[in-house]
Order: C-alpha cells, then structure tokens, then sequence
C-alpha cells in the first residue's frame, strides 16, 4: 500500500497529465489571458475583457500556438472593433497530428479594410477536449509591413506543415514558469479522486 505522500504525489501527477493533455496557448501575438480551466468558454477562453496593449499587424502575417493535444485542429477569425461580439472574418486555418509549437498564416486582405482600426483574433481549437478558444487584440493596419507583428513577441517556429518545435504547455499569463498552474493541479487531482483512490487500495 502506498503512503499518503506517494499517494499525493500519484495523483499530483495524475492531474497535472490530465490537465495538460488537450490544452493550447495563443503565445504570439499576446493573448488576453490563459486559464486552462475555462479555456472551453466561447468566445475568448473566458477573458471577455480587452488587453491593455495590442499588437500591430499587417494584412498578411503568422500567429504562434503551443499545443498540447496530439491530434487538434484551429479556426483563426477576426473581429472587428475595440471588443467584438462577433467573429464573423475566417483569416487562417490549421491541422496537426503532434503536441509542439506551431506557426499559423493569417490573411485578413479578404476583409478588405482600408483604414487602421482596432480588432481581435480569435483562435479556436479542436481537439481531445472539444472546443477551446483564445484571443488576442490588435491594431490592424493594412499599410504594415506583411509577415511582421509588432508590439509583441513573433516567435520562431515552424510552419504548420513542419515538425513540433517543442512539446508542454507554458505557463498561465502573469503566472510562473510552471507547465500547469498550482491551482489546476489541485482541483484537477479533486476531481480525479474518485478515479485514483482505488488504484491504491
């Protein structure tokens, strides 16, 4: 029989895979926020406040994501507006088999935005773990240098069509450097309680 404390650090474990097992992170441009346990909320993984600053992007540039379903695919549309309630312009989309770091193309010329304006991005996933959405808000500029971001961190990875660049997940925004957060561990391994205790006894 195990001791309390291996049995704490099972099912510390046991959570922490669980909890990062279908998960992604829209890492550039920045996201309004990241909490692994809302991420399912519509629209924006449960952030439905605005970002203090934004990102500059032109007509044509990547988005980044680290994810962590094996096998998932996104949806990247844009709204337009200091806080959209609707996302109704499909500017990217892509597919992949692996957990890693991924580098999405976006195209918003289909829009046909003339003018600077403020806007979103929204990102949603499906994998694993159902549907999951991230966003990021902009300031879109249609005279803005294609294939640059500014404002934020471009990142390097691959295209979509290339290998992971990495695997985990990273931290919740403002949070450590942890994979998942303490908070997610504890109330994933709660929840998973009913479904470990009697793989100890």
């Amino acid at each position: 029989m195990h001791t309390p404390l291996s049995l704490t650090s099972a099912l510390v474990a046991a959570a922490a895979a669980h909890a990062v097992s279908a998960h992604f992170i829209l890492t550039s441009p920045p996201n309004r926020g990241f909490d692994e346990l809302i991420e399912s909320q519509a629209p924006c993984g449960g952030f439905n406040t605005t970002s203090a600053t934004r990102a500059t992007i032109g007509p044509k540039t990547n988005i980044s994501l680290t994810i962590a379903d094996a096998n998932s695919s996104v949806v990247v549309n844009f709204g337009t507006g200091e806080n959209p309630a609707a996302f109704s312009v499909p500017i990217g989309k892509g597919s992949w088999v692996a957990r890693g770091n991924f580098s999405v193309p976006i195209d918003l010329t289909a829009a046909n935005i003339t003018t600077a304006i403020k806007g979103t991005i929204q990102v949603v996933l499906t994998g694993g773990d159902g549907v999951l959405y991230q966003c990021a808000d902009v300031d879109f500029n249609p005279s803005a240098t294609s294939g640059t971001t500014t404002g934020g961190s471009t990142g390097s990875s691959p295209s979509v069509s290339g290998t992971p660049a990495a695997t985990g997940m990273p931290a919740k925004a403002g949070g450590s450097n942890a994979a998942v957060s303490t908070r997610t561990v504890a109330n994933s391994a709660l929840m998973l309680l009913p479904v470990l205790l009697p793989l100890f006894f």
